[in-house]
């Protein structure tokens, strides 16, 4: 996937943004389009 992108800082929010970039990109075949949001887990430390 390729996506991008900017903010002043690196948050989940960014990093969400750039995914959904890359997908929408990607034009996924209709009926397979899932949505990545709902199963994405980011991991805090």
């Amino acid at each position: 996937m390729v996506g991008w992108s900017m903010k002043p800082t690196m948050a989940r929010d960014l990093v969400i943004d750039a995914l959904m970039m890359a997908l929408w990109r990607r034009k996924p075949i209709p009926g397979r389009d899932r949505s990545l949001r709902p199963r994405l887990t980011v991991r805090q430390r």
